[in-house]
């Protein structure tokens, strides 16, 4: 019998139509997918450029003109919390190693405050550096009105000398490195060799952990130095000598203790007695009241304004400040005497925190910093 031959399927209208809509849904699927996929490509890619070209471009903070950006930022943000999250761990070892020895409560206490010190400056850690590069702007722009230069020498020796490197044994016997009772001609100090090795394993590291390069690391030395001169000629003319006056002091807390305490120095009481019986202050009061000599602006400003109005041996009424109540008696007084070294350096402080204070508030320095800027 002879094959049945199959004939071909023939569609109709509707199956033909029906086709044609598959065929369109496909193709606007493949539309859809490679318009997704365009979008997702455009995505990355802005996420990319704004991270990596944008983000490091924008602007921090402005000083006079000299432009802080986000790169530098990061990188000086990044090299601050390194450093003090290793200083806080050595802390932490070293109080493991210390805690419950007997004779050691001190030392661990030590520690503890050293600790939270720490902690809260790595928390303030992003304004901090902030401050840090707009002080170091304005340092710089002193620097250069008043003729302030720091070579490359100066900067290489300051980059030894963090290493322990001198090039002068002497040096290194002035900053305390080495005892000179010690020191023999077999005497194992560090060699330039010996710092080459040890500063370029440690910028190595430094710059895989936080992107913190030696040039970067030269430029803080550089900071550093350029502080130092600027800060050297703003106290250049600071005077190491003053009016001062040693004076005894009682404190109380309320006022009808402290018309208690003149009461019984009207009766004849010695004031050294009262002040080691009743003064709150426990540090002076263990030397009967006495404050030693002290320039005005050592004082808070009532306590200085009562002291310095008092003959010797004249003892004030109640003198109120944040702190309590006063009776003050001063001992002795000087027109023209030298300023103490924690004087001086009070002083100085008071100089230089002020010129900071008006370098910062001045016109031509503006910051466009917020906490979104911190990296995370």
């Amino acid at each position: 019998m002879a094959k049945r031959v199959k004939r071909p399927r023939y569609t109709n209208r509707r199956t033909v139509s029906r086709l044609q809509r598959e065929a369109r849904m496909r193709q606007w699927l493949y539309i859809g997918a490679a318009a997704l996929f365009s979008v997702i490509l455009i995505l990355i890619g802005w996420g990319f450029y704004t991270e990596r070209v944008i983000r490091p471009r924008r602007i921090v903070a402005e000083v006079h003109g000299d432009i802080i950006r986000q790169q530098e930022y990061e990188r000086a943000l990044n090299f601050r919390e390194y450093t003090t999250s290793l200083y806080l761990n050595n802390l932490l070892n070293q109080r493991s190693q210390f805690a419950g020895i007997e004779g050691q409560e001190f030392l661990v206490e030590y520690i503890d405050q050293e600790l939270q010190r720490g902690q809260d400056e790595f928390a303030m850690l992003p304004t901090i550096v902030l401050e840090e590069l707009i002080e170091d702007r304005i340092i710089r722009q002193e620097a250069a009105r008043q003729g302030i230069t720091v070579t490359e020498d100066e900067v290489q020796r300051e980059l030894e000398e963090q290493f322990g490197y001198y090039r002068d044994p002497e040096d290194a016997e002035t900053a305390g490195l080495v005892d000179p009772d010690v020191i023999t001609d077999t005497a194992e100090a560090m060699t330039h060799e010996d710092f080459v090795a040890y500063s370029t394993s440690y910028f190595l590291a430094i710059r895989q952990a936080t992107g913190f390069s030696e040039q970067d690391f030269r430029r803080l030395m550089e900071s550093e130095l350029y502080r130092s001169k600027v800060e050297q000629t703003l106290t250049a003319d600071l005077p190491t000598a003053a009016e001062q006056v040693r004076a005894l002091h009682i404190l109380v807390e309320t006022e009808e203790e402290a018309e208690q305490v003149l009461e019984r120095l009207a009766e004849g009481e010695a004031f050294e007695d009262l002040a080691r019986e009743l003064s709150i202050d426990t540090f002076s009061g263990q030397e009967g009241g006495d404050l030693g000599w002290f320039a005005q602006g050592y004082m808070v400003n009532p306590f200085e304004e009562a002291a310095f109005a008092l003959a010797p041996g004249e003892t004030s009424g109640i003198v109120e400040t944040q702190f309590g109540f006063h009776i003050i008696r001063v001992l002795e007084r000087e027109a023209d005497r030298p300023l103490e070294e924690a004087e001086l350096e009070h002083q100085r402080s008071i100089i230089l925190d002020t010129w900071y204070y008006e370098q910062k508030i001045a016109e031509g320095i503006e910051v466009y910093w917020d906490p979104s800027m911190a990296p995370s």
